[in-house]
């Protein structure tokens, strides 16, 4: 018999389960010592800053020049940031790399920066200098691509300038300016496009490399780049099959989730979809489209289940239908300064009533070590309309595709903008098995892998795409769906398993409580509901690059409800800067204490939406929070208290270097989820949950909400969930109930 499926339920932290933080540490020279050697080491190539500094104030007077600083590896950690050296006079402006820093510099400023490195006495500038490996003039050229860029000059297309935020709104304006008197002609097209409050862009026309090299010269000028092109993978060769199945049609009664889809657009023609369509957007003429892919998208998210029996509970979603995408015969081009123009207008236009968006289209590169300009910009839009993009990893194409498990390294990490830090990015796994390939639940051949910038877990869920041989076959391989006209098709890419992760998320969003309507804790439990279906023998292999947390369950009900013996808590809380939460009563079941120990089935998932700010690189994310559960001992003679972290296992990572910790330990991600299980028992006189929130070095935040998924199961089946209840209650915890919402509409 099926155990009774209860409410899952929602707690929150006392006041006195906040306390503040101490103070840091003594300061540490390198290597714990100081060495007179590191001031000379240091000030090596300031002949050169001087020179180029004197030079460009000479021709651009008033404008501040940009200096690079490299740290060592051991000192790349918030807490050792130079900020004791690198003040008001020269301060740090942005980062590139972990271990870079971008300082705002004057001819005066540089020398009385090499006189303080020469002669300072001062200890906390001492360590500072003791942790820095190099500092030297920012070079551009690092920041172009000659030959993106020669063909943009070729093809008559714009060229992309990104400034330094110079952290002053006069002399941002200053340096805007002084570039448009020198460098910008009535032909050249000068534009200014926002990307989010910390991220702009400007468009140009150029039509020589001798420009591109004039221009690189201006001291304020980050990048030169070009401005990407998004496509989608059509078929050209479709078989065809009739969809013996009677035309279904919206109930008027029920209030169904809506997804838009933002492709090419869903065929009107389709008398299976067309009764789904809530609305459509055009931003393309109708004689420039081509309606396959955004079909086969549309049917992906109402009859995918049907047609490939996945074997999914889950409930139909209304389809916002918006049109971006020109078909290849148009010889149009979807530049993503036109995307991003297409998006926001029609967010605008129906974010209020439109929560999810499926975008499966992707650029055909690998993402970088910092998030892509259109990822930054999806994550203002979705901070900003209170939205959540579920995007695919993206196709790698090139013959011959991965194998499982794969034996050779090769250039397959997702596109951007699947590397959008808030939004949701899909990988694929195969549902049909090729023999000596790739077999069922595996990563699909062509499926983009992570890590996003700076280790982000990337694909952040996985479902089924489609499968193919290692020369890109897919007959009898692929995923059905329909086409134009309503005949079952076959295809297969990451752009056909996002739609699904797009319907589970609608419907888990649309069944919350109207006390609990959050996107945030949609992801979260689409993400702690999500498991990785394989086991890898091969320790190089990480299986988060490739699964991100894993597919999620087949029931959707089972997102929000729970059973008496695996009880799935929801822990709410804001915290603000300088403080972290303890709770040393944690309600943890006490049947789960035999025979001295603890026994525990533990999965938890954390989920933020963390500060951002794109002027700062690899350091992007600007809030970190980290989760701790463990068993506490008291000792009965000193009374002091001994912890040990069970979920996740402790680590000690004080030994680490920052780049192992971003790595290896979810640091800075936004999303971490752990599972524990201790079939041997643990010992301990209770349970303590902590929550720390930190950010990055002279980053200052009002507080950071969180939600944190507990999830804690009993393998002998006994009711633990009445005990929880109980005990919430003892340890006066306020909380409730988080019910599945039934909402309807009575007909007019």
């Amino acid at each position: 018999m099926e155990e009774e499926r209860l409410p899952s339920i929602i707690f929150s932290p006392r006041t006195k389960d906040y306390s503040k933080n101490k103070g840091g540490g003594d300061l540490k020279y390198y290597n714990n010592q100081w060495l007179e050697s590191y001031r000379n080491d240091i000030v090596e190539h300031f002949p050169c800053i001087i020179q180029k500094i004197s030079t460009n104030e000479e021709k651009f007077p008033n404008i501040p020049n940009i200096i690079k600083v490299t740290m060592k590896e051991k000192a790349i950690a918030k807490s050792h940031k130079p900020t004791d050296l690198f003040n008001s006079n020269y301060p740090i402006i942005g980062t590139g790399h972990l271990d870079e820093l971008y300082i705002k510099m004057t001819s005066n400023g540089v020398n009385n920066l090499r006189n303080e490195i020469l002669t300072t006495q001062i200890k906390s500038k001492k360590v500072n200098i003791s942790k820095i490996k190099n500092i030297e003039n920012y070079n551009i050229d690092d920041k172009i691509n000659q030959s993106n860029i020669q063909n943009a000059i070729k093809n008559n297309e714009k060229i992309k300038l990104k400034f330094f935020d110079l952290q002053n709104d006069e002399e941002n304006e200053r340096s805007i300016n002084t570039f448009i008197n020198n460098y910008v002609t009535s032909n050249s097209n000068f534009k200014k496009i926002n990307y989010s409050k910390n991220l702009v862009v400007y468009s140009i026309n150029i039509d020589t490399i001798e420009k591109i090299n004039e221009i690189k010269q201006f001291p304020t000028l980050k990048e030169i780049s070009t401005f990407n092109k998004y496509s989608i993978k059509n078929e050209d060769d479709k078989d065809k099959f009739e969809f013996n199945a009677e035309v279904e049609y919206p109930d008027e009664n029920i209030d169904y989730p809506i997804v838009a889809v933002v492709d090419s657009g869903i065929s009107l023609k389709n008398k299976h979809i067309l009764p789904w369509i809530f609305d459509t957007i055009s931003y393309v003429p109708d004689n420039y489209q081509d309606n396959f892919h955004g079909t086969f998208v549309a049917g992906m998210i109402l009859y995918g289940n049907k047609l490939n029996n996945f074997g999914m509970n889950i409930d139909k979603c209304k389809l916002l239908n918006v049109v971006v995408m020109p078909s290849k015969k148009s010889n149009s081009i979807l530049t993503e300064n036109l995307l991003m123009e297409y998006l926001e207008d029609a967010l605008n236009k129906y974010s209020d009533k439109v929560k999810i968006w499926n975008l499966s289209l992707g650029t055909g590169y690998e993402c970088g070590d910092e998030v892509s300009d259109l990822g930054v910009f999806l994550d203002y839009l979705q901070e900003k309309y209170e939205v959540r993009f579920v995007i695919s990893a993206g196709n790698y194409q090139t013959i011959p595709l991965r194998e499982w498990e794969p034996k050779d390294t090769i250039k397959d990490r997702i596109n951007p903008p699947a590397d959008s830090a808030l939004g949701i990015t899909v990988g694929s796994i195969a549902h049909k098995p090729v023999n000596n390939f790739v077999d069922v639940n595996c990563p699909s051949p062509f499926s983009r892998k992570g890590p996003g910038p700076n280790f982000l877990i990337k694909p952040d869920v996985v479902h089924y795409g489609g499968n193919c041989t290692r020369y890109g076959q897919m007959a009898c391989y692929a995923v059905k769906s329909l086409d134009e006209n309503g005949y079952v098709v076959e295809n297969v890419g990451t752009s056909f398993s996002a739609p699904i992760i797009s319907s589970i998320l609608a419907n888990i969003y649309n069944k919350l409580d109207e006390n609990n309507l959050d996107l945030l804790l949609a992801k979260a439990l689409l993400i702690n509901n999500s498991t990785i279906p394989i086991k890898c023998d091969n320790e190089k292999i990480d299986l988060h690059q490739y699964y991100g947390f894993g597919k999620p369950i087949d029931d959707v009900d089972e997102f929000i409800m729970c059973k008496k013996s695996k009880v799935q808590m929801i822990f709410k809380a804001k915290i603000k800067e300088g403080e972290f939460i303890e709770i040393y009563d944690f309600p943890y079941p006490k049947s789960l204490f035999r025979n001295g120990k603890w026994y525990c089935d533990i999965k938890m998932t954390l989920a933020y939406n963390p500060k951002l700010d794109s002027n700062f690189g690899q350091e992007y994310c600007r809030t970190n929070v980290d989760v701790s559960l463990g068993t506490y001992s008291v000792n009965k003679i000193t009374n002091e208290i001994s912890y040990k972290g069970q979920i996740p296992l402790e680590k000690q990572w004080s030994d680490q270097y920052e780049s192992q910790q971003v790595e290896h330990g979810f640091k800075w991600n936004p999303i971490k989820s752990y599972h524990g299980k201790h079939p041997n028992g643990v010992s301990g006189d209770g349970w303590k949950l902590r929550i720390d929130c930190t950010g990055r070095s002279n980053f200052s935040f009002d507080e950071q909400e969180v939600f944190l998924i507990i999830e804690i199961s009993d393998p002998n089946g006994n009711d633990i969930y009445s005990e929880i209840i109980s005990s919430l209650d003892e340890q006066t915890f306020a909380h409730n109930e988080l019910s599945i919402s039934n909402r309807h509409r009575l007909q007019n």
